[in-house]
């Protein structure tokens, strides 16, 4: 575990050690924590207890969708993405969540406003940014995807995922320099991503 999840997973754990364990919130936390220690089937638990005690706690559902979404339960994923806007409208991490979704099964225009709907309720959310670059990237728009990804990195210069796609749009457009660096930056963070190590090798075995 390195070491930012391990302090993720003390700092949540410690919270919701103070609060109330018959509590929607405290579950929530103790799901927060076993996600950021990489325990996702006891973070699912836990986040389903949370939703169980309060139903009307938005980011727990939204919680619970990302648990699902990661183990390629879509539908269930999807039901608990709409059930935290319905719940929370303003929510702009299910919003995020279920745009990217909606991208993932082609259904483009959904997806767009959804994202944009995201980053009126959080401009500062990095995921949206690299998703809306995923789904400009996608229609052709290299210029425009790319603004995206910046301003993902912008905001968050660990998002593996815009730093990733941005390489490889880079690679795309003919800049294999630029794409490199910007691999490199991300093996810098994470040595063993294994996407990176092979766009790099590929065009380390061109250059």
């Amino acid at each position: 575990m390195r070491g930012g999840r391990l302090t993720d997973a003390v700092s949540a754990l410690s919270q919701a050690a103070g609060r109330n364990l018959e509590s929607g919130s405290a579950h929530l936390l103790l799901g927060d924590a076993y996600r950021a220690a990489g325990l996702e089937a006891a973070a699912e638990i836990a986040y389903t207890e949370a939703v169980r005690r309060d139903p009307g706690l938005a980011p727990a559902w939204n919680a619970l969708g990302q648990a699902f979404a990661s183990r390629g339960e879509t539908e269930r994923a999807e039901r608990a993405f709409e059930r935290a806007l319905q719940i929370e409208p303003g929510l702009a991490a299910a919003s995020n969540n279920l745009g990217a979704l909606r991208l993932r099964a082609g259904r483009s225009e959904e997806a767009e406003r959804l994202l944009l709907r995201a980053l009126e309720d959080d401009p500062d959310l990095a995921a949206a940014q690299a998703n809306l670059g995923l789904l400009l990237r996608r229609r052709g728009d290299a210029a425009a995807a790319e603004k995206r990804y910046r301003a993902a990195l912008a905001l968050d210069p660990l998002n593996a995922d815009a730093r990733y796609n941005l390489a490889a749009l880079l690679n795309e457009t003919g800049r294999s320099g630029e794409a490199r660096e910007e691999l490199r930056r991300l093996l810098a963070s994470d040595p063993t991503d294994p996407d990176a190590t092979a766009l790099l090798r590929r065009i380390e075995g061109r250059s």
